[in-house]
């Protein structure tokens, strides 16, 4: 998910619930189906879901990761040598007390070097309870859901909107049945460079996430 397109996730997650999602924005909309359950940050470990009708089609986690400390701290989960390759020197701007961040997830955003023409993000989906099953709930409201692995688990590029031909490209990872994060480029690339880029940041968070095991 793009830094602006996060607000029309929000909007979603708390007032439609378990209704469902639809915008006219970019961005990935997916609230879990359960809105009486805390969309405050919690714990990564692997659920059990009832049956495989209860994962809409999403792959389950074999290896769930640790991901407690970068939802307290998510800048955190790419470090200064990942970030350079995407042409970023500056910190990155985390938000883990707003009213987005809180109902949401954190996240954290990187603003390339003014050459670059680039903004990549990383920002946790902790107020779904249901990791990827909950987009593969809706990926019928998606304009493109396209299944993919990243660092050996399971992901989708996804979108409510396509703008992949005007730079904007979201793949979303499941760490764990419990917890995705959206891996995202803004910029002036392609459609094939925009996906990439944002493939490159999201395996770049899970070396990240694997070395904190």
């Amino acid at each position: 998910m793009n830094a602006r397109a996060y607000a029309v996730v929000v909007v979603c997650v708390a007032a439609l619930g378990p209704a469902g999602c639809t915008t006219s924005d970019a961005g990935t909309p997916t609230p879990g189906p359960d809105s009486s359950e805390s969309s405050a940050p919690t714990s990564t470990g692997p659920s059990e879901p009832s049956s495989e009708q209860d994962t809409f089609g999403a792959p389950r986690v074999e290896n769930p990761l640790d991901a407690s400390r970068f939802l307290v701290d998510p800048c955190a989960v790419l470090t200064p040598a990942q970030l350079a390759p995407f042409g970023v020197s500056q910190p990155g701007e985390g938000d883990t007390d707003s009213e987005i961040a809180k109902t949401v997830g954190p996240l954290c955003i990187w603003h390339a070097d003014p050459e670059v023409d680039s903004t990549i993000s990383v920002a946790w989906q902790s107020g779904n309870k249901h990791g990827l099953a909950d987009l593969y709930r809706m990926r019928d409201e998606w304009e493109y859901f396209l299944e993919t692995m990243v660092g050996g688990y399971p992901a989708v590029f996804n979108d409510s909107i396509d703008n992949r031909d005007g730079g904007d490209c979201t793949i979303s990872v499941g760490v764990s049945d419990t917890l995705t994060f959206d891996a995202s480029e803004t910029g002036v690339l392609d459609a094939d460079g925009a996906c990439a880029r944002a493939e490159q940041v999201a395996k770049a968070a899970v070396v990240t996430m694997r070395g904190n095991r």
